[in-house]
């Protein structure tokens, strides 16, 4: 409850907010625009309403839906290095489908520093530093599709499925949930990204997992050196 994020969504604003979250609440507003909000860190309201609606049995409101998506607007934040704020009452952010991946590139820029040149970390997303000693790349197998594996030598990868978090039985509603529209991703449908970076892989895998493929490999095309597979098991 005291954490930064969680105080800026209680009170709509955050002053003196340590730099690394500015940086990474601005990587992120980025990237929102760069998608046309196919990713967007301010869907976390309709994510909340959605889950518990569907938890508690109740059926979609239009009215209410329509409401809750009106409080989704990545251009509605103010990021700077004095403030965060937002501005529209009732917003709040989620930063789930890029966190992980900006952890992970930390790590790796603090290993590089100290020297280390072949090393393959896995904090919730990958990223490859070289090859492995062996002069190999480094191979990450794909958790649901089973003998599909994507090589990585100086890249990271994140991947995303709809499968990841059902709300309640399931049936059709996951975590995966498209900003502007309010509707869910396909189930069983897989999405591996390769960027350079992380956190720009973790945040693509997201956006993409809500697009159809044709739209998916266009936007990722935006991204020199990024890559998406997209597979159905089965």
């Amino acid at each position: 409850p005291s954490s930064v994020l969680s105080t800026l969504n209680r009170e709509g604003r955050r002053t003196n907010p340590p730099p690394e979250f500015v940086e990474l609440v601005g990587e992120a507003l980025i990237i929102a625009d760069k998608t046309e909000g196919a990713f967007d860190p301010t869907v976390q309201p309709y994510w909340q309403w959605l889950r518990e609606t569907v938890e508690a049995g109740r059926a979609i409101d239009e009215s209410e839906q329509a409401r809750e998506l009106a409080k989704v607007n990545h251009r509605k934040v103010r990021c700077r290095a004095d403030e965060i704020r937002y501005d529209q009452a009732g917003m709040a952010m989620t930063l789930n489908g890029i966190a992980q991946g900006w952890i992970t590139d930390r790590a790796c820029d603090l290993l590089r520093k100290a020297g280390v040149e072949h090393c393959l970390v896995n904090l919730g997303e990958f990223h490859a530093l070289g090859g492995q000693p062996s002069g190999l790349d480094w191979l990450v197998g794909i958790r649901g599709a089973e003998g599909r594996e994507v090589s990585l030598r100086e890249q990271a990868l994140a991947v995303s499925s709809g499968s990841g978090l059902y709300f309640g039985t399931g049936a059709g509603k996951n975590h995966l949930i498209h900003p502007r529209t309010g509707e869910c991703a396909e189930d069983r449908r897989i999405v591996a990204v390769r960027a350079e970076r992380a956190s720009t892989a973790d945040a693509l895998s997201t956006a993409c997992a809500v697009l159809g493929d044709s739209e998916a490999e266009s936007l990722v095309r935006k991204w020199e050196g990024a890559s998406v597979q997209i597979i159905r098991p089965g």
